[in-house]
């Protein structure tokens, strides 16, 4: 179970009459919608034909969901009208804390430690952490270049986690790791739920985000190269596809 509190997916009803509503439970109300004005959308499927109101309702409570679960303020309307989709780090900070907390700390990881999210993520223990939490040890054999590697834990990871026993999985509270699947099927029914993730958007995007933001706070493409654990300079430049990445400064040019 998260420790946030949950959100219910809105119920789809459709009256005797053909007219189709939504039955929402938010911040203690009950709510009948026949239209996304109230969160800021417009949908109307009442307006279609009686035969295509249930998927038209189906639409509505898909975009209503994501809004509740960024825990949108309905008397803000504003801030309701702008969340039409967001990037990883809004994703992060609006949505998947009240969604579910294993992907929330799974998607803090990949993008704070840079950590690949489907094994490295997936298989971490308390006992991989440092005794004050500021560094993870893997071994050669648990992530992909094969060397032991060393992660610092950035506060904000740290604030999230109280440590168990060593040898107990982050997430499941025991012995075993989640299923090696765990967190693909719980990315793919947050994306299936959500209206607010853009075209492409995947678990390893936030690893892809922390890179970039580490090349634009240092502008080092070897710290890049070494935080992501690359074993060529090639493969760190991938990353930064899309940026303006200067490969000679003014000093490399020729001289007089």
């Amino acid at each position: 179970m998260s420790q946030f509190e949950s959100v219910s997916y809105p119920k789809i009803r459709q009256r005797p009459d053909g007219r189709v509503e939504l039955i929402v439970y938010y911040q203690n109300k009950r709510m009948r919608l026949q239209n996304g004005h109230l969160f800021g959308l417009n949908l109307k499927p009442n307006s279609f034909p009686i035969d295509e109101r249930l998927s038209q309702a189906k639409v509505l409570a898909a975009k209503v969901y994501s809004l509740m679960i960024a825990g949108v303020d309905l008397n803000d309307k504003a801030r309701v009208n702008g969340l039409s989709s967001l990037n990883d780090l809004e994703i992060l900070e609006k949505v998947l804390e009240n969604y579910n907390a294993n992907l929330y700390l799974c998607c803090l990881l990949t993008y704070g430690c840079l950590l690949r999210p489907h094994r490295e993520v997936r298989e971490l223990t308390w006992g991989d952490f440092s005794k004050d939490l500021s560094t993870i040890r893997l071994s050669g054999s648990r992530n992909k270049s094969g060397r032991n590697r060393v992660v610092p834990v950035p506060s904000y990871v740290r604030e999230m986690i109280r440590p168990s026993i060593p040898e107990h999985n982050l997430f499941t509270g025991d012995l075993r790791p989640p299923n090696p699947d765990y967190f693909k099927s719980a990315w793919g029914r947050f994306k299936k739920r959500s209206e607010l993730l853009k075209e492409g958007q995947t678990l390893y995007s936030f690893r892809h985000t922390g890179a970039i933001d580490i090349y634009k706070r240092t502008g080092s493409i070897e710290k890049l190269k070494s935080a992501m654990r690359h074993s060529n300079i090639m493969v760190s430049l991938t990353y930064l596809r899309g940026l303006d990445v200067a490969e000679l400064r003014e000093e490399d040019m020729p001289v007089l």
